[in-house]
């Protein structure tokens, strides 16, 4: 539980047979944790523990990313059997890309490397094209975009999740991936975080 209330579904995965302490992958799902068994299995047979959650949808990050530390806490002092608490990275793919990015904002993160699938970093960027009709987002993503408000009028919202926006020297190392073809987040989303961290200093590949 986290204050009272049940936290998000998480669920540990490790291969079959004892390999001794592994690094472990944190799997943040754009949907629930056990929906996405066929991507977390493969993961930990590669030889990876994985430890799986996935938030639901809400334009309020806060809470969902408060309990992503308290798991990175639990895994640094060895709650998780099997796993080595001193090498984490957090896997994130689209909407759950942005829970990733605001994770490594915080300075108890403990996250050694991240790795992104076709992450939303620039809000602003994304508004823009969708203004100008350059893209043109499915699912009724358009409307979680109005219900934003204009960024002119309300640019906090905006602001606030746009990883460009918030770099910092504590970022760790991050590999991006991104298909051309993407539909629901404009690739240009990853080349704009790629070319910040590495203004910054920072690894991005």
């Amino acid at each position: 539980t986290a204050d009272g209330n049940p936290n998000q579904l998480t669920l540990l995965y490790t291969p079959p047979e004892d390999r001794g302490p592994l690094p472990l992958l944190i799997a943040v799902y754009p949907g629930p944790a056990d929906t996405w068994e066929t991507v977390s299995i493969p993961l930990a047979a590669a030889g990876f523990a994985v430890l799986a959650t996935g938030p639901a949808y809400t334009l309020d990050l806060s809470t969902d990313v408060d309990d992503l530390v308290r798991l990175t806490n639990l895994a640094r002092t060895g709650c998780f059997p099997g796993t080595d608490g001193h090498k984490i990275a957090c896997l994130g793919g689209s909407y759950s890309g942005l829970h990733v990015l605001h994770l490594v904002r915080r300075p108890d993160h403990h996250i050694d490397a991240m790795i992104l699938l076709g992450a939303p970093s620039d809000l602003f960027d994304f508004r823009r094209r969708f203004e100008t009709g350059s893209f043109h987002p499915p699912f009724g993503l358009d409307q979680a975009l109005i219900a934003l408000g204009l960024p002119n009028r309300h640019p906090m919202p905006y602001w606030q999740n746009s990883a460009i926006h918030h770099i910092h020297p504590g970022m760790p190392p991050a590999i991006l991936f991104h298909s051309y073809q993407d539909e629901v987040v404009p690739w240009q989303q990853s080349r704009l975080l790629a070319d910040a961290m590495q203004a910054s200093g920072l690894h991005a590949d």
